[in-house]
């Protein structure tokens, strides 16, 4: 079996491990350059002083034309305060001046100095260097200086390191330490943001859609996130209501057909209605309904069904819309209902005929039924660049705002008790909306209550 290891457990294992690795590079690395430009410093100084004097020698031969007047007092004093060791000879190896070792070994740790050079002092070994003495290209002499460790390190420098290698590795564990702390506190940071969409997506889960989330964070990914899983508890939350009223809307739609039927049923059983053609008639229309109801539920599956084609062909879209606006012409007649249209002639489109047709013949008995007595409807065609823009405006009794957004979903319609007069099934925009969307088009609506409403259809002209 698989080990799931925590959000923050993991983060906090991941960000230790690139923090420790970086400290202990930069750590080692650091350490290992400052001894060196600390060794190459004291190389620099050791050569200075070797060189000066190298310099004063050579000086007091040019001055004395002879190497053996070099004054040995100088050089003696000298080596004893910079407790090295100087021996001078000429080109023959017989020797000048030798200062002696003797005080070389007071340069080594006592336990009764309260200046005692650190440990490692125990470790340095004698050492020294021999120089030719030239004078025109012309060897005078040998110098050979002797000292304890490696380029002559003073004590202070010697206690230099010393410190520098105790306080390094406390300073490192320190660094590590709060590279630790850092690495929680970012881990926290970015999984307990996480952790709360994760809280939140588990009660969406539990049919909790009120649910939000309520992070609070600088960073935009996890922002992005919480704001996505908000907008999918707002969608799951509407799509909850809409199926409410979805389950309510059928059973109205089918219990009202279902119940004339039972009606008419029970009166031919008990004798009060005898089984006329009209009676009979009636009993048919209550099927057709439910049939209906059925058939356009199953049609609207079919147009969101990726695999449904559709029987394009190209024909002439403004003579085909001048056709079906002649046809409502009678109807708006019984209401009064002035019906202007505006259509750009002849403008080919290249779409499924019979399915535009639905669409205009929705949008106009939607215009028609919702429209008041002397009421007016305005159908518009034109052509704008490679679009077709199709408009149906009216001016009845519009939509509420908080209805918009749900017009075009199954069986919603805004009054739940609208009577039969001026309501219907409810899938009329939905199999509207579903028809533009399979066309690759787009469709908009603009209402404002008792004012009137505006569809607007865009379609992308392809020919």
């Amino acid at each position: 079996m698989k080990i799931k290891i925590k959000l923050f457990h993991k983060l906090s294992l991941n960000f230790l491990a690139v923090i420790l690795i970086t400290l202990i590079t930069i750590i080692i690395t650091s350490y290992v350059m400052i001894q060196n430009r600390f060794d190459n410093y004291l190389h620099d100084v050791h050569y200075a002083e070797t060189k000066r004097i190298a310099d004063y020698i050579i000086n007091e031969y040019k001055k004395n034309k002879d190497i053996y007047k070099t004054d040995k007092n100088i050089l003696v004093g000298y080596a004893r305060f910079q407790g090295i060791y100087i021996k001078l000879e000429d080109f023959n190896n017989n020797v000048i001046l030798d200062s002696g070792k003797e005080y070389l070994q007071e340069r080594k740790p006592t336990n009764k100095s309260y200046l005692k050079p650190p440990n490692n002092v125990r470790t340095l070994s004698y050492m020294e260097d021999n120089i030719n003495l030239y004078n025109d290209n012309e060897i005078i002499g040998r110098l050979t200086i002797g000292y304890y460790g490696k380029n002559n390190p003073s004590r202070q420098a010697l206690i230099f390191k010393d410190q520098f290698s105790r306080v390094f590795p406390v300073s490192a564990v320190i660094a590590i330490l709060i590279g630790i702390f850092l690495s929680l506190i970012l881990s926290k940071e970015l999984s307990l943001p996480i952790l709360e969409v994760v809280k939140t997506s588990q009660n969406l889960r539990k049919g909790n859609f009120k649910e939000r989330s309520k992070i609070k964070t600088n960073t935009a990914e996890l922002e992005e996130l919480s704001y996505s899983i908000n907008c999918l508890a707002d969608t799951l939350e509407d799509q909850d209501m809409l199926r409410k009223r979805l389950v309510t809307d059928i059973s109205h739609e089918i219990r009202t057909p279902l119940s004339n039927l039972r009606n008419y049923l029970e009166a031919f059983i008990d004798g009060l209605w005898q089984p006329t053609t009209e009676k009979i008639e009636g009993c048919l229309e209550e099927v057709v309904r439910i049939s209906s109801l059925a058939d356009n539920i199953k049609y609207i599956a079919s147009l969101e069904d990726s695999s449904e084609k559709l029987n394009k062909s190209k024909f002439n879209l403004s003579e085909e819309m001048d056709k079906i606006i002649e046809m409502f012409r009678p109807q708006c007649f019984k209401k009064e209902i002035s019906l202007f249209a505006e259509i750009e002639p002849n403008i080919y489109a290249y779409m499924d005929k019979n399915k535009v047709r639905q669409i205009l013949n929705n949008l106009l008995s939607n215009a028609y039924s919702y429209s008041n007595f002397k009421g007016k409807i305005e159908v518009s065609l034109k052509k704008i660049e490679n679009r077709i823009v199709i408009t149906v405006k009216d001016n009845g009794i519009g939509i509420p705002k908080k209805d918009i957004p749900y017009i075009f979903e199954r069986f919603y319609r805004t009054d739940l008790s609208r009577s039969r007069e001026t309501g219907g099934t409810g899938i009329g925009l939905s199999i509207v909306k579903s028809i533009v969307e399979a066309h690759e088009g787009n469709i908009e609506v603009e209402s404002t209550l008792n004012k009137g409403t505006k569809f607007t259809i865009t379609f992308k002209n392809n020919l």
